[in-house]
């Protein structure tokens, strides 16, 4: 009985070791492949930390860039902007010329008759009389009193210091004044210009005039 208890004990104890080795062999199978994956999570951490700093340092460096290219524009504005305050500078500074040789394109021209306290015309108007008709005064219209030409609102006028009253001494000239009138024996030289409401430029000459009327030659360019 004693030796069969023995065996019994014996069998329980190589069991029991068996057990706990077989626990032991999958324990160290366990941890092998705990290893394997915390490497591999090690590595792949590495991979995303390298590649994050990648992303970093390329957006850092696209900020640098945009930065860059915005100090660049401000600066070409800048540079545009003196430009063009230089150039209307310039274009103040410069005297207005006009090509003599330049044809201007003539808009009307005639000799007409003004009766005192007669018709008004229209020194916009491209017809043989400039419209004459009525007495009633607008811009740019001119009728005769007797004694003056006087004008409707928004005409200057300028007599030049010498030379003829020309499309390009009058367009080139400075020093025009607002006009409501104009005595007549002031106009007997062709050196008077007009500048009208509607921004084109004249010229006018009177030939011969009374009290009862006037005789003048208008020459208005487009």
């Amino acid at each position: 009985m004693k030796s069969r208890r023995i065996d019994l004990q014996r069998i329980r104890f190589d069991r029991t070791t068996a057990v706990i080795g077989a626990f032991g062999a999958v324990f160290a199978i366990a941890t092998g492949v705990l290893g394997f994956m915390t490497a591999s999570l090690e590595r792949d951490n590495a991979s995303l930390t390298s590649d994050r700093a990648a992303l970093i340092s390329a957006k850092e460096e696209l900020e640098f860039q945009l930065v860059t290219a915005n100090a660049e524009v401000a600066a070409r504005d800048e540079t545009v902007s003196s430009l063009r305050a230089e150039n209307q500078v310039l274009r103040a500074a410069a005297p207005y010329t006009v090509d003599p040789d330049d044809v201007h394109p003539l808009r009307a021209t005639a000799a007409i008759t003004l009766a005192r306290n007669g018709d008004t015309i229209d020194l916009n108007s491209v017809m043989p009389n400039f419209g004459a008709g009525g007495t009633m005064a607008w811009s740019d219209s001119v009728r005769y009193d007797g004694d003056e030409l006087r004008f409707g609102y928004g005409v200057s006028s300028l007599t030049l210091p010498s030379g003829i009253a020309k499309y390009e001494t009058c367009a080139a000239a400075t020093g025009y004044a607002s006009s409501s009138s104009i005595e007549v024996h002031l106009l007997k030289e062709p050196a008077v210009c007009l500048r009208l409401q509607s921004g084109r430029f004249a010229a006018v000459q009177v030939t011969r005039f009374d009290e009862a009327s006037v005789d003048v030659t208008f020459t208005v360019w487009e």
